[in-house]
């Protein structure tokens, strides 16, 4: 009888040991991966293993889609093959899907064996998913006799603009992967005509300076210059989109003060430009992130969050004081998207409390979290 015992009771605990072993991934969003860790290289080897995360978290969303536009479950995802659309969207997950990630936090990494293991939770963003999906399954079910979308010749951009601004435009553009040709047409007509006839984007380029004068108590002039363009679309369909930038330069005299201005601003332009010319539907290319501060450290806070989130691209500090900052953050997402992920991001160390959001811009109070998010800075 006692032995009987013995066998019962060193089965529970064996029984409750090997449970307590089992991961407790019951999240959905939670997803393990791995990667080798060749000749030592640790950094890369997780960013191997973040790829594949990020590809199975999407794959499953992926797969989910489908199941629900076929009135399938998910343990029942039908005998039939994809259509050819879709069979290539999912394929392009395998290098893609960092694309479709929002946000990703990592909650363990581990290293046995030469082998790094991660286990990720990831924010999918299932609309530009399923746009993606309702896109090619359109094309599949589109006519015959429509005809095609008319497509850029190689990428080529015709740019029409000041020389202050033309080559630091030019060099954007390029490190966007686009070909730049300058175009001497001195109205937008000329220079849609002229990008019309070799099927390629035009952008056509204005700039504007005023001069501040001297900033007192630093001894250099302040310019404030801005750079707005008109881009054209190749084809009848394409329609011209505008935009408009502008900032400031500082330098010890106006000509320096104007230059590096222009320098700056240009560049900014050119890259708003490059990701709108990647992806003309997903609207404004930047957030504009305001910030009411108590102390600036809570900017290098943000600033590592930023860092993480998969849909942000680069942040640039614009202006940096003792109660306010503002930070320009390229994305796909617009700023209510951007502050329920930076919330969920800094929700330990920092208190954000919105004031203004909107697509292309962002307003918080950004205060400790053992402070009251609404106590004014002293």
């Amino acid at each position: 009888m006692k032995r009987c015992l013995f066998l019962v009771c060193f089965g529970l605990l064996t029984a409750g040991r090997v449970a307590a072993q089992q991961p407790a991934e019951t999240d959905e969003r939670l997803v393990r991966a791995e990667a080798p860790i060749v000749a030592g290289n640790a950094v890369t080897a997780k960013k191997r293993a973040l790829t594949d995360a990020f590809r199975q978290a999407v794959e499953r969303a992926f797969t989910e889609l489908v199941n629900q536009g076929q009135g399938q479950s998910q343990g029942d995802p039908g005998a039939g093959a994809l259509p050819v659309g879709v069979a290539q969207l999912k394929a392009s997950l395998a290098n893609n899907a960092q694309k479709f990630i929002r946000s990703y936090r990592l909650i363990e990494q581990t290293t046995d064996g030469g082998i790094l293991r991660v286990l990720v939770e990831s924010d999918v963003d299932t609309v530009l998913l399923r746009r993606e999906l309702e896109r090619v399954r359109g094309a599949a079910t589109s006519t015959p006799s429509a005809a095609p979308p008319v497509q850029p010749a190689a990428n080529l951009v015709l740019v029409a603009a000041p020389s202050p601004v033309a080559e630091v435009l030019g060099n954007g553009l390029r490190a966007g992967d686009f070909k730049v040709q300058a175009d001497a047409s001195p109205a937008e007509a000329q220079l849609a005509s002229a990008a019309a006839k070799q099927n390629a984007y035009g952008l056509f380029v204005a700039t504007r300076a005023t001069s501040e004068g001297l900033v007192r108590g630093t001894g250099a002039f302040s310019v404030k210059c801005s750079v707005r363009s008109r881009l054209f679309r190749p084809g009848p369909q394409g329609r011209p989109s505008d935009r408009s930038d502008e900032d400031r330069g500082f330098a010890a005299d106006e000509a320096g003060a104007r230059a590096a201005c222009f320098a700056r601003v240009a560049s900014t332009h050119a890259r708003a430009v490059a990701a709108t010319l990647r992806a003309p539907s997903l609207g404004a290319s930047y957030v504009t992130l305001q910030l009411d501060i108590a102390e600036p450290g809570a900017v290098l806070i943000l600033l590592h969050a930023l860092r993480r989130l998969g849909a942000v691209t680069a942040s640039e500090v614009r202006l940096v004081s003792a109660t306010m900052a503002e930070i320009r953050v390229f994305t796909r997402i617009g700023g209510p998207a951007l502050q329920r992920v930076l919330v969920r991001e800094v929700g330990g160390k920092l208190a954000l409390v919105p004031t203004q959001a909107s697509p292309e811009r962002l307003a918080m109070q950004v205060r400790n979290v053992d402070s009251s998010p609404l106590e004014e800075p002293k």
